[in-house]
């Protein structure tokens, strides 16, 4: 079972290397236009590329090679930016609101207050915009309602003290209360000289008072963005030409059945041991590849499946990866650097599926200097095992 589960992972491994090639093969860019020239007895040839700004140049310089007798090799690369400037024009309002009631100390107030000018960035666009002094305005924010009642008083004297002998209206005023007194008493009679009426006139009144003014003015300019139309690449590869190979030496007669198992005779009789340096070549060979299987797997195992995660929180109280340790099924210890305790006391291990299915129901030591904790692995239900430790030193 564990021979096969080794062999998925090599097969995974190798299909990651595999896809990073060709997804590199893919991405290769093609040039819009190349030429070929020869100066001064060297071949050059020139490949143009015009490409976005976020690729990397180094993508486009290819590794030596051959064609037509010549070996080529890169000589130089040089970069033309292509941008181009787009500009608008824009408007933004400005609005106050102003609690003060008089319209004009209110106007004033905010001639005082609103800015010069107004930065503007939005959108990539950058500039200063300009208030339109003709194009401010403003309107009240409310109005307050104030009603109630003027009075005045009128004396007036009668010789009997009848309401309907007192006017009903004075001076735009109606008739609102009557209070009657007496004047001194006759020396012969018990009736008064005059009876004194005192009246009281009243009429409503109304009237509504500004609560405060908003003003408004738009502020215009024009705003500029640099826009980036690509950048050009041009690379120079340098030919150098390849010499004629020497004539190849007569082929030697093959060597009988006899000769390619046990070697062909010297001028002595001895045959070489021709079948035996092949069969340890082979061995060689094999032993060589089982070793690199195994270095693979032990790579894999070492730095990717069996390690702990270390995580610490930081300031805000987020857990923030620390670093990561091998975790090894036989000893299940896990060793914490003391140095990640001065961000918390508590630090959170993270082990990944596999490794923890292996050491489900097992003890894990976490260990910081003096400081020992022991920990049972539980069912970590077919994701990350997560558990957690205060660490006090």
């Amino acid at each position: 079972m564990k021979t096969k589960s080794m062999r998925l992972k090599i097969m995974a491994l190798a299909l990651v290397v595999l896809t990073l090639f060709s997804t590199t093969a893919f991405a290769m860019e093609v040039p819009i236009s190349q030429s070929e020239h020869e100066i001064d007895g060297h071949r050059e040839l020139t490949k143009i590329y015009e490409v976005d700004s976020s690729i990397d140049p180094q993508s486009l310089i290819e590794e030596d090679f051959e064609r037509d007798g010549y070996l080529y090799s890169m000589d130089s690369i040089t970069k033309e930016v292509d941008n181009s400037v787009d500009e608008i024009d824009v408007t933004k309002d400005y609005v106050l609101d102003s609690e003060l009631t008089d319209e004009d100390e209110a106007l004033v107030a905010f001639l005082q207050t609103m800015p010069e000018s107004m930065k503007y960035e939005e959108d990539g666009y950058e500039g200063v915009l300009y208030p339109q002094i003709n194009a401010i305005t403003w309107s009240k924010t409310g109005e307050t309602k104030h009603s109630g009642y003027k009075k005045i008083t009128k004396t007036y004297s009668f010789p009997y003290n009848d309401d309907s002998l007192v006017p009903t209206t004075a001076d735009g005023y109606d008739l609102y209360a009557i209070d009657w007194s007496v004047t001194e008493y006759d020396e012969n009679t018990s009736l008064p000289k005059a009876y004194i009426a005192t009246a009281t006139y009243r009429k409503s009144y109304s009237y509504n008072t500004t609560d405060g003014w908003t003003f408004s003015v738009t502020y215009q300019g024009t705003v500029t963005k640099e826009i980036s139309n690509g950048v050009r690449y041009t690379i120079v590869y340098r030919g150098t030409l390849i010499p004629e190979p020497e004539p190849e030496p007569e082929p030697e007669p093959e060597p009988n059945l006899t000769d390619k198992l046990f070697g062909v005779k010297d001028e002595n009789g001895k045959r070489s041991p021709t079948l035996f340096k092949t069969i340890l070549k082979t061995l060689a060979v094999v032993v060589g590849l089982i070793l690199i299987v195994f270095l693979v797997y032990l790579a894999y195992k070492l730095f990717v499946n069996d390690r702990a995660q270390i995580m610490a929180q930081d300031s805000s109280g987020e857990y923030v990866k620390m670093g990561s340790t091998y975790l090894s099924e036989k000893s299940a210890v896990v060793n914490i650097d003391p140095s990640i305790l001065q961000y918390s006391s508590t630090v959170r291990i993270a082990l990944n599926r596999r490794l923890a299915e292996r050491l489900k129901g097992k003890v894990v030591t976490v260990q910081a200097n003096s400081f020992v904790q022991k920990h049972q692995i539980g069912d970590c239900g077919g994701s990350t095992y997560v558990f957690d430790v205060d660490i006090n030193l």
